[in-house]
């Protein structure tokens, strides 16, 4: 819906948040806790919403154009279609001071994806090490394809 106003969004009266914990959608009461991440539109906290941990993505718009509205509206929208285990879960959203603020509410998720990618970058950085080191000793490191090495000249792609 259009409209400002002081409106709880996102379902019934209760979600789940995992198999042992429920939270009530009564968003006005999570408490912000600590900020996880600032951003120049948006912050994110760790919230409390009773005894369930909570993400509160707090977006300010008091500035911004409809544009830019309609564009976290539609981020919103698409969190809220989204089903996956690799996703974090969307709970509800609420818009506070006639839409200059909006809480998003999601799962707790206590990794960055920017943490995951960098872990992944380093193990595939140690496995190319370790495959040129391999391939060097198997006597399949040189690039000219002329090599007596006599093990055949394995190439693990990462060469060039």
């Amino acid at each position: 819906g259009g409209g400002g106003g002081g409106g709880i969004v996102g379902g019934g009266s209760f979600r789940a948040v995992s198999p042992r914990t429920t939270v009530a959608a009564s968003w006005t009461a999570a408490r912000l806790c600590e900020v996880v991440r600032c951003g120049q539109r948006a912050d994110t906290y760790r919230c409390q919403l009773g005894a369930a941990t909570l993400m509160a993505t707090v977006w300010r718009l008091g500035e911004a154009d409809e544009y830019e509205r309609a564009t976290v509206r539609d981020e919103i929208a698409t969190l809220a279609a989204l089903r996956h285990e690799r996703v974090v879960q969307y709970l509800g959203h609420l818009e506070l001071n006639n839409g200059d603020e909006l809480r998003l509410f999601t799962e707790y998720c206590p990794t960055r994806l920017l943490d995951v990618i960098e872990r992944r970058a380093r193990r595939i950085a140690e496995l190319a090490m370790v495959m040129r080191v391999a391939s060097g000793h198997s006597g399949g490191g040189s690039s000219g394809g002329s090599g007596g090495g006599g093990g055949g000249g394995y190439s693990s792609g990462f060469d060039s």
